[in-house]
C-alpha cells in the first residue's frame, strides 16, 4: 500500500537538513526554519503505525511513547529503552536531551515523541524541548516529531503537518477484489481514515462490510471508534453527544441546536468551539448570515445519524447507512474529491495554472443543471461536473447549460465518475480538444 507518513517525514528532514543559496548576508538559507515538527491525524488516523514503520526503515531514528505513562515514568522507561544513547541514566528532561544532543551529532536522526499531549504533565519536558529544538536548528543536526490530537496544543515553536487520509486510488489497491463503485461507497463512510478501511480488508463487499460491521459490536472499529474519540477529546462527552446527534439529523444553527439540546445558546457556542478545536465539527458562515455547525467526517455523520441511539438493535443499520452513502455521502465526497484534485492537475490538462479552487464556484446551477465548479476567467471557463456514471443522454443537458454561459469552444470541460465512460463519452473526447474525460483511478 502506497500510503504512509514516510514520506512526509523524510521530505520536511531533508527540506530541514538541506542548505539551499546564501542570503545577502552569505548565511546559508534552508527550506525549514524550525527544528519542531508537530503531525497532526483524528484517532484512528493511523499516526502511530506509521511513526513505527520510519523508525523501522530508518535505524538511526529514535520512538518514544508517552501513552500511559506520567511524566516522571516515561523519563526512566525512555534511559532504559536505548542504552546505547543514554549511557547514564537521567533524573530530569535537561540531562536526557544533553544526551541526545551528543547523540545528534553522530547519526543526525529524527526523534520522534509519540502522544505527548495525552498528559497535561509535562511543563519540564516542553521546557528543555524547545532548549533541545533551538540547538538542532542553529546546528541543523536532528529534526523533532510529535503525533498530536487535533486538539493538541503545546507551548513550543513548532510547524505542523497533517496525517492524510487514504485515497480512493490507494483504497482500490488494497481492496483489488472489490467493485470500484463499493471501493468510492467504502471511502465516503470512512473518510479514508486509516484504522476504519484497514477493518474492511477481511470483506469481499461494502455490503458483507456494513453486515459484518454492524454485528460485531464489542469489536468493531466502525462503532467504537466515534465513542473513543469522544472520550479522549472530553471529561464529559455525553454533554457534547446531544449537539453532534442534532447536527447529523439536521439542525445546524445554533438556534435549532439549543431548542433541541436545551443548552441555552452561549453554552451551544462553547461547546461548538470546543468540538471545532477537537476536529468534528467545521463552521460554514456566508457573508451577512450567521453561521451553520456541521459534523467533519461523512463517518461522525453516518455514526451519530444510524448507530448512536441503535447499539443493541443493529439489524436495520446496514441498509440505512447503505442509502446514506449512495444518496448523500457519495456525491459529496465525489464533489469533494474533484474540487482538490483540480489545481494540482489543470496543468496537465490544459496547461492553464490554477493556484486554488474559489468556494463562491462550487455547487453551481446552470440552467438546472448542477456543476460542482464553475470558474470564468478572461478568456475562458472551466466547468467540471462528477457524476456516479455518466448516461449518454445527460450530454444534451451539460452542452446546453456551458453554451448558455459561454461559446462551446471556449469552456474547458472536465467531467468525472466513478464508472467507465461509454464509447458515446470517448468519441466525444476525441472529438473535441477541450473535453477531459477523468475516472476514479486517476485522481491521486
Amino acid at each position: 500500500m502506497e500510503w504512509n507518513i514516510n514520506g512526509l517525514i523524510h521530505d520536511n528532514y531533508e527540506a530541514f537538513a538541506r542548505r539551499g543559496p546564501q542570503d545577502n548576508d552569505g548565511h546559508a538559507r534552508y527550506e525549514i526554519n524550525c527544528a519542531i515538527m508537530v503531525l497532526y491525524g483524528v484517532p484512528g488516523s493511523g499516526k502511530t503505525r506509521a511513526v513505527l514503520e520510519y523508525c523501522k526503515r530508518n535505524p538511526a531514528s529514535l520512538y518514544f511513547g508517552f501513552r500511559g505513562l506520567t511524566s516522571e515514568m516515561a523519563l526512566k522507561r525512555f534511559t532504559k529503552q536505548y542504552p546505547r544513547v543514554f549511557e547514564t541514566s537521567c533524573t530530569d528532561w535537561q540531562t536526557f536531551f544533553a544526551q541526545l544532543h551528543l547523540y545528534a551529532r553522530k547519526k543526525r536522526p529524527v526523534i520522534l515523541f509519540d502522544d505527548p499531549g495525552e498528559r497535561n504533565d509535562k511543563p519540564d519536558f516542553y521546557e528543555s524541548l524547545q532548549a533541545f529544538g533551538n540547538q538542532m536548528l542553529q546546528e541543523r543536526l536532528a529534526m523533532v516529531v510529535l503525533t498530536a490530537e487535533p486538539w493538541d496544543k503545546f507551548p513550543l515553536h513548532y510547524f505542523s503537518e497533517h496525517v492524510p487520509c487514504v485515497t480512493p486510488s490507494e483504497l482500490a489497491r488494497m481492496l483489488p477484489k472489490w467493485t470500484v463503485e463499493d471501493v468510492f461507497r467504502l471511502f465516503s463512510v470512512t473518510d479514508g481514515i486509516y484504522a476504519l478501511v484497514q477493518e474492511a480488508k477481511g470483506y469481499g463487499s461494502f455490503t458483507e462490510y456494513l453486515a459484518g460491521v454492524c454485528q460485531n459490536e464489542s469489536h468493531s472499529v466502525f462503532l467504537r471508534l466515534a465513542p473513543c474519540w469522544l472520550e479522549k477529546a472530553f471529561r464529559s462527552p455525553e454533554a457534547y453527544n446531544t449537539l453532534l446527534y442534532g447536527m447529523a439529523g439536521g439542525k445546524n444553527r445554533i438556534t435549532e441546536l439549543s431548542a433541541f439540546s436545551g443548552y441555552p445558546k452561549n453554552k451551544c457556542e462553547k461547546y461548538l468551539g470546543a468540538l471545532i478545536d477537537a476536529g468534528l465539527v467545521r463552521k460554514e458562515k456566508e457573508d451577512g448570515k450567521r453561521p451553520d455547525y456541521y459534523l467533519d467526517l461523512s463517518y461522525l455523520h453516518a455514526w451519530y445519524r444510524y448507530v448512536f441511539l441503535s447499539m443493541g438493535r443493529m439489524d436495520k443499520i446496514p441498509e440505512r447507512i447503505a442509502n446514506y452513502a449512495e444518496k448523500t455521502a457519495v456525491p459529496d465526497k465525489l464533489h469533494k474529491e474533484v474540487v482538490r484534485w483540480m489545481p494540482q492537475r489543470m496543468w496537465i490538462l490544459y496547461h492553464t495554472e490554477m493556484l486554488d479552487t474559489r468556494p463562491n464556484c462550487e455547487n453551481i446551477m446552470v440552467q438546472g443543471m448542477r456543476f460542482d465548479y464553475v470558474e470564468k476567467t478572461s478568456n475562458e471557463t472551466i466547468f467540471a461536473i462528477a457524476k456516479i456514471q455518466f448516461a449518454d443522454s445527460d450530454w444534451d443537458a451539460i452542452e446546453r447549460a456551458i453554451e448558455s454561459v459561454t461559446p462551446f469552444y471556449e469552456a474547458k470541460i472536465i467531467l468525472c465518475s466513478i464508472h467507465q465512460f461509454s464509447r458515446f463519452y470517448w468519441k466525444l473526447n476525441r472529438t473535441y480538444e477541450n473535453i477531459r474525460l477523468i475516472q476514479l483511478k486517476s485522481m491521486d
